[in-house]
């Protein structure tokens, strides 16, 4: 049998991700210990009480993270984060063990009396099973209980974890005295056991669904565009978990540049992104009546025209969309004090506009194949 550090891959390799999150379940166990040298549980032997209680909390907040794995994995698709989970499961049994160690020093080692509570006090009773429960899934961590019990046999011992930390979490409970960890704890695990009962019946997120930043003002070329396109850039460098980028596309002038929004789709598509415009509108002056004159509504035609261009031309755009459809139902109006207007492709009787025109005639002339 190959020892392998805490901070060591399968391989024996040095890891990041498992030093990482050894160091994390370890500050717990080094801030008790300077808080017993600081004193702040007072004399050692009043220190005794503090430490058992704050001992049993990490041991749950411990047990709890080997919990959260899971979700997490699903969430943030992380799937290297199942490395670890072994790995906090077996130190959330080491804090409970200490937990216990400390109890016994509490009772001056009278196992006695120590006995007696267990069988007539519930919240030890509770713990005795919960440490029982721990002790058997920890000595059936190695990988050759794994092979022994066979996958699905090691499977269905190790989901009595969830009833191994409901009864943990009933020992905080009926501790003596009321505390706001308790409430926490107990609301983290409720949290957990609903993930998990909603995932199971594929009522949660969908594992498969894309993550999208949605920006405006940012559609062209310049200070803000550069920016979220480094941001971006910066996401993928360290693995964050995004997908795409919204473009809002609200414009409001008529000497717009789609070319440039041409190549700064380009750009974005070449970091692997997918590209969506999600609130296209062009909004131009109005009269009193909301109605624009004729010559704006061909600028307004060619704008559309050229922002449906940019994105066809690049497999990475994946999606247009207007932010509505007619202009009897726009915001513009109410945030231009009726200045502007005639934002959208169909007029206020829903007939077509010129923008109209031209984005099918785009649309029929591209036709992409990765759409």
């Amino acid at each position: 049998m190959r020892l392998i550090w805490p901070w060591q891959d399968r391989q024996r390799r040095f890891s990041w991700l498992k030093a990482s999150a050894f160091l994390l379940v370890l500050l717990p166990g080094i801030r008790l210990t300077y808080q017993t040298a600081a004193g702040e549980f007072g004399l050692l032997a009043m220190a005794f009480g503090g430490l058992t209680y704050w001992s049993g909390v990490w041991a749950t907040v411990v047990l709890l993270m080997a919990l959260a794995v899971t979700p997490m994995i699903r969430v943030f698709r992380w799937p290297a984060l199942i490395d670890v989970r072994r790995m906090i499961g077996v130190m959330a049994l080491i804090y409970t063990i200490a937990h216990i160690i400390l109890f016994f020093a509490l009772r001056f080692w009278n196992f006695e009396k120590i006995g007696i509570e267990t069988v007539t006090r519930l919240t030890l009773f509770v713990a005795t099973l919960s440490t029982i429960g721990l002790i058997v899934l920890g000595a059936t961590s190695l990988d050759a209980a794994i092979q022994r019990m066979g996958a699905k046999g090691w499977q269905r011992l190790h989901n009595t974890n969830y009833i191994i930390s409901a009864l943990a979490l009933l020992h905080v409970v009926l501790a003596r005295g009321t505390y706001a960890e308790q409430y926490l704890l107990c609301g983290l695990f409720v949290w957990l056991m609903l993930w998990r009962l909603l995932d199971h019946y594929k009522l949660g997120a969908d594992p498969k669904a894309l993550l999208f930043y949605n920006e405006n003002g940012g559609e062209g070329l310049g200070r803000k565009s550069d920016a979220v396109y480094g941001m971006l850039k910066d996401f993928k460098a360290r693995g964050v978990p995004v997908d795409g980028i919204g473009l809002q596309m609200h414009i409001s002038r008529l000497d717009y540049d789609t070319d440039a929004v041409r190549k700064n789709i380009e750009r974005l598509a070449k970091l692997g992104l997918q590209i969506h415009i999600t609130e296209l509108d062009v909004s131009v002056p109005v009269d009193s009546e909301g109605v624009a004159q004729k010559d704006t509504l061909l600028g307004q035609a060619e704008i559309y025209r050229g922002v449906v261009h940019a994105c066809m031309i690049n497999r990475g755009c994946t999606a247009i969309q207007t932010w509505g459809f007619t202009d009897k139902y726009s915001w513009i109006g109410s945030h231009t004090n009726h200045a502007l207007g005639a934002a959208l492709p169909l007029d206020r009787r829903y007939q077509p506009k010129p923008a109209f025109q031209a984005m099918l005639r785009e649309l029929s002339a591209r036709r992409p194949t990765h759409w």
